[in-house]
């Protein structure tokens, strides 16, 4: 993989929280101006969120295959699509010298980055995908800033008494 290409794919990791196997499928429907399609929710509408503009410039300067997939051709197997970008992502991280870089390390760091600023769980867990908030929770609960406040303050009220 080309290095504007893996750029553009783990950017798009770390600004999206999709799985690899959506992004190595990725393709120009997904993308609306700024926006990114994540999936279809539940209730059968899109999913929409904002993307950098930056990271949209990058996807729109990388030749497409079959004119429209940003990382592999549709006609791909998808386990040697994934395969791939985990070898590209691995060559990465050991030039970089960092190390095990795997794609859901992103998807990670999207959600600790967002409860650390202080958006609602249920939020992540939308982006996320995960159907129960409970699954968001048990990966990510200890990074809600809600929760580590709220403890600070009852750990804090302790220290009046003396």
């Amino acid at each position: 993989m080309g290095h504007e290409r893996l750029l553009a794919m783990i950017l798009l990791l770390r600004h999206t929280g999709l799985r690899i196997g959506d992004i190595v499928r990725f393709s120009t429907d997904r993308l609306k101006g700024h926006s990114v399609m994540l999936r279809m929710a539940k209730t059968k509408n899109p999913v929409w969120l904002p993307l950098p503009e930056f990271l949209v410039a990058k996807l729109k300067a990388l030749p497409l295959y079959e004119g429209k997939y940003f990382f592999a051709a549709g006609s791909a197997n998808l386990g040697t699509a994934t395969g791939n970008a985990r070898r590209s992502l691995r060559k990465l991280s050991k030039l970089a010298r960092v190390r095990t870089v795997n794609p859901h390390r992103f998807r990670d760091t999207l959600a600790i980055k967002l409860l650390q600023q202080g958006v609602p769980i249920e939020d992540v867990k939308e982006i996320l995908g995960h159907e129960d908030v409970n699954i968001t929770l048990r990966h990510y609960g200890n990074w809600v800033k809600e929760r580590q406040d709220r403890l600070t303050r009852s750990l804090e009220k302790t220290w009046d008494i003396a």
